[in-house]
């Protein structure tokens, strides 16, 4: 028996390829493209060979499950799939986008008219790479862009961690998380005092962070993880001390204002509750920090 299963305006075999993951995608191109122009919504599309090689599968398991990247894909766009290998309907639209046949994971992201709003996405696989161009999508077409979404774009991958103290790192915390340029904050001790440790946002450095931290408030020294991160947070004017002493973690003092709300079970991310935290610290609203799932999770 085949379970189906209600997800946004879509519904969804439970057998759905492994290649398509989670997320709700159309298979007939023109009724996409119908349900876009009507909208105004971009469309999300994946080029796919379905059955397809680990690469795919990989894809769909990992980028194409993601919870942000799901709740994104079926609210802000209209998703379809193009199968690479398949003949008929989907050779038509993939010989028109000049897709080459049999091949990995492609997504585009375009408008009704097939007009390209974001680079090609080919030959990456990580789900932050994927939020990126979506959200580089919805700011060229003027759409909304869901602040969860702009969260996982900010996630941080190879960064080194900035460690900045103040007075108190509970309030500390909440102030750095309201940052741009800050993707996820912890809080710890380190050479004997209260710290926060910062990852740094994709596309921002440390020095560009430890001096909004500085010029906001949020901190009243700078502690660097290595000798060249010293060394360009000087060049960049912030006074740094290197730092030889190991980062200890402190879970209960971690996320102070997020911990004991009920916002705390809801299954975020670290830069989700990173934003969270520092919201419910300022009186902000959060919601826009959260998935529709989980939207409807904290009200039931």
């Amino acid at each position: 028996m085949t379970t189906i299963v209600a997800l946004g305006f879509f519904l969804v075999a439970s057998h759905q390829p492994r290649e398509l993951g989670k997320v709700a995608f159309e298979r007939d191109f023109e009724v996409a493209r119908a349900r876009a122009l009507a909208s105004g919504k971009p469309m999300l599309v994946l080029f796919d060979e379905v059955p397809g090689c680990h690469n795919c599968t990989s894809f769909g398991d990992t980028v194409l499950s993601d919870d942000l990247i799901v709740a994104a894909a079926d609210s802000a766009f209209v998703p379809v799939a193009v199968y690479n290998n398949h003949d008929g309907a989907d050779r038509l639209v993939l010989e028109r986008f000049k897709e080459p046949p049999w091949n990995n994971p492609v997504v585009r992201i375009m408008d009704a008219e097939g007009r390209d709003l974001a680079p090609r996405l080919a030959d990456t696989y990580e789900k932050e790479a994927l939020a990126r161009q979506m959200v580089a999508a919805l700011t060229g077409a003027k759409r909304e862009v869901p602040g969860y979404l702009r969260a996982l774009a900010d996630e941080a991958d190879a960064h080194q961690p900035l460690y900045v103290s103040m007075g108190c790192f509970w309030s500390g915390e909440a102030c750095l998380g309201a940052l741009d340029g800050v993707a996820s904050t912890r809080t710890g001790f380190l050479e004997g005092h209260e710290v926060v440790e910062v990852l740094p946002a994709h596309g921002h450095d440390a020095a560009s962070v430890a001096k909004r931290a500085l010029g906001a408030g949020c901190a009243i020294a700078v502690y660097a993880s290595t000798p060249a991160q010293r060394e360009a947070l000087v060049n960049a004017g912030v006074t740094a001390q290197l730092t030889t002493d190991t980062f200890r973690f402190s879970a209960t003092d971690d996320k102070y204002s997020l911990r004991s709300h009920v916002l705390a079970r809801v299954g975020l991310t670290p830069v989700q509750a990173t934003r969270v935290n520092a919201a419910l610290a300022a009186g902000r609203d959060p919601l826009p920090w959260l998935t529709p799932r989980q939207a409807a999770q904290l009200r039931r």
